[in-house]
């Protein structure tokens, strides 16, 4: 009978996430740097529909609303909020971001037939220095606390240890 510890997982000596089975996390070098590049290249696929996307509007009763905008940055945000959460931290937030910077900033610039899809106008502006908090607010935001019972005051349940035969 093996017993392991609580805070390794017996297939690869590595520490354990607390779930059972193997550990989910890619373990190879090549996997990570697929999910890396993945999640760049998918940044800039967000960046560039969000640029292009970022200027619609509605009327509604008279008013002028910037929906295009509104959905534009708060995606951005749930984005990387959900990557910030995850298992990956701020390492896929960053990776994500720095796929949507690069296309804002390609996108400010003047192209070839002199036209500019992210014009200098409050829309434009509120896109770029919106994109560019929400990056900063993703590094800067301090961890979350996975032990939420220590907050509390309760006790948390250590992993326990499997047996195998």
């Amino acid at each position: 009978m093996t017993t392991t510890s609580p805070w390794m997982s017996a297939e690869n000596s590595r520490p354990s996430t607390g779930a059972i089975g193997p550990d989910p996390r890619p373990s190879s070098l090549r996997a990570r740097v697929f999910y890396a590049t993945l999640t760049v290249i998918g940044g800039f696929l967000y960046g560039t529909v969000g640029s292009i996307q970022h200027t619609n509007n509605v009327i509604v009763v008279g008013v002028t609303v910037p929906w295009g905008i509104i959905v534009a940055l708060l995606g951005c945000l749930a984005i990387v909020v959900y990557a910030r959460l995850s298992r990956h931290g701020v390492g896929r937030a960053v990776q994500f971001m720095g796929g949507v910077i690069p296309a804002v900033a390609l996108y400010t610039t003047q192209s070839s037939g002199g036209t500019v899809l992210i014009l200098g106008d409050s829309l434009g502006w509120v896109w770029v220095v919106g994109c560019l908090v929400i990056g900063i607010g993703a590094v800067l935001r301090p961890r979350v606390h996975r032990e939420l019972g220590d907050k509390l005051g309760q006790e948390n349940p250590a992993p326990r240890s499997m047996e195998t035969p």
